[in-house]
Parts: structure tokens; sequence; C-alpha cells
């Protein structure tokens, strides 16, 4: 059964490149490949929308994109939070300068795993599993580079990192905290504050609600026949939607989230991950300055 599974794949994989069955593909096997499957893609002249995270270091970052850039074809890491209407929303709020100055951000994202699924075989650690979703909030709401990364976080028997805490500090003393736990649940809710105002963003990856002071403001998802495995990931047809209209304009990027953006937050996350590999259970490390 897994050989004839595993043909199956490979034949439809080898459908999707040498016939013209599409123009442009979404990938999202295990994170290891991401990398080598969208080159194999972008060899075949077809246009890629890659689930986070787009490859597993910086250079291989950096390679995959000048040469969809080269062939003239689009490429984007698959944050699709960005393209839902509540960051839409935010964006909006904050550029209007209804928070005033943003000076705070706190971000929370943690569920319990059973041990079995933290060890080094099967689990990257929460640093490279979630911290995208984390920073890429952050990086959308402030609009610029961080200036210093810091971070603490304690490691299993087996050098996983089970959690973590990421500070971003940015120009002017305004942070972003983030919090990943794989040992307790979290309320996965991110708070957003300003001089004057601030936002609650529950599920902030897909929220379908925002507290803006003490206001709510309600988005609806479209709805489906079936049921997505995951929850409100039917939002994902907004990335899909602007994957369309970029590859309409000729684009190979989104501004929604572009090609530096995915190079900047593997930078980060590099980082913390290298600061979270130094021995012992508990970390707590200098600020280490980020790329400028």
């Amino acid at each position: 059964m897994q050989i004839q599974i595993q043909i199956q794949i490979q034949i439809q994989i080898h459908q999707l490149y040498f016939e013209h069955v599409a123009d442009a593909v979404y990938i999202s096997p295990l994170n290891c490949m991401h990398c080598e499957l969208c080159h194999l893609m972008l060899n075949h002249d077809k246009h890629v929308l890659c689930e986070q995270p787009l490859c597993m270091d910086e250079q291989q970052v950096v390679q995959l994109v000048s040469k969809a850039k080269a062939r003239g074809l689009f490429l984007m890491e698959g944050v699709w939070s960005r393209c839902l209407p509540a960051y839409q929303c935010l964006r909006s709020e904050i550029m209007r300068r209804k928070l005033g100055t943003v000076y705070d951000v706190k971000c929370q994202l943690g569920w319990r795993l059973p041990i079995a699924q933290t060890s080094r075989a099967t689990y990257a650690g929460v640093t490279k599993n979630w911290a995208a979703d984390c920073i890429q909030l952050a990086l959308w709401i402030y609009r610029e580079v961080p200036m210093f990364v810091k971070a603490a976080g304690k490691l299993n028997d087996g050098g996983v990192d089970v959690a973590a805490e990421i500070e971003l500090w940015f120009k002017n003393n305004r942070c972003a905290i983030l919090e990943l736990s794989a040992e307790k649940n979290l309320e996965n809710v991110a708070s957003i504050r300003g001089t004057k105002g601030s936002v609650i963003m529950n599920n902030f990856w897909c929220p379908k609600l925002l507290l803006f002071n003490n206001k709510e403001i309600k988005f609806k998802l479209p709805s489906t026949d079936r049921p997505t495995y995951f929850d409100s990931r039917v939002g994902m047809c907004y990335e899909m939607e602007e994957m369309r209209e970029c590859i309409l304009k000729g684009r190979t990027e989104s501004n929604l989230f572009n090609h530096s953006e995915s190079q900047l937050m593997i930078n980060l996350i590099d980082q913390v991950t290298d600061m979270l590999a130094v021995k012992g259970q508990h970390i707590n490390v200098q600020s280490v300055a980020a790329v400028q």
C-alpha cells in the first residue's frame, strides 16, 4: 500500500510539471521538502504558492527568490493571515492612527503536545514550527526591521525547544513579545497597544473578530459545503485570490508578504533557534543584532 501511494504521488507530481494541467501550484508537504519542490516547479515554469516555511535557511530563500525573478514567475510564502479581511482592517486602522503610536505587541501561541510528538525525529521545535505566525504579525504592525532580538526558552531531553519567549525590539523602544509553548495550552491571543487605544485578536492567525478599543468588529469567512480539517482554513481562499491577481498583473511577488519579508523572517527564526541551541534546559540570551 505504501509503495502504491508513493508511485501515485510521483505520477501526480510528474503530471503537474510535464503536462499542462496547471499554471500555478500550491506546495505543502513536509517542511524539509518545500524548497526542493519549489525549485522543481519553477524549473518547469509554474507559479508557486508555498506553505510556510518557504525554505529551511536564509540562503535557500535567496536562491529560490532569485530563480523566480529570473524566470518571471510568481513566488509567495503562504502566510495566509496577511490576506484576510481582518488583517486588512487592522493595517488600515493603524495607518489612520486610530491607535496612535503602537508601542507594544504581545502574542501567544501554544498547545500541549504529547511527549511523543516533541521528539527530534518528528518535531522541529516551537520556534521552527510556530514562530512565523507571531513574527509575521509583529512585522505587519510595525512595518520595519527589528533592531534587536532576545530569546529565552526550554529544551526537552531530546534537545528540542518546547517553549520559547521571543522579544523583537524596534526603534523608539517599541517591542513585540512572542510566547510559544508545546507544553501547555495558551490563550492564542494577540494584543496590540498604542498611545490612543488597543486591539485584541483571538485566534490571531485567522481572526473572525477584532476587539478594537472595546468595540467588536466581526468578519465572516466564506461558507463551504464540507468542513475543513483545521478550523478556519477556508480563509486560505483569500491568499489564493491574491496569488491569482498578482499573476494576472505580471507580478513575481505579493505586496502583502513579499520576498524580502520571507528572507527576514527565516533570518529571525534562525537567530532564535541558534540562541536556544545553547546548552542547558533554560536559556536567557543577550541581545543580538538583526539583519538591517
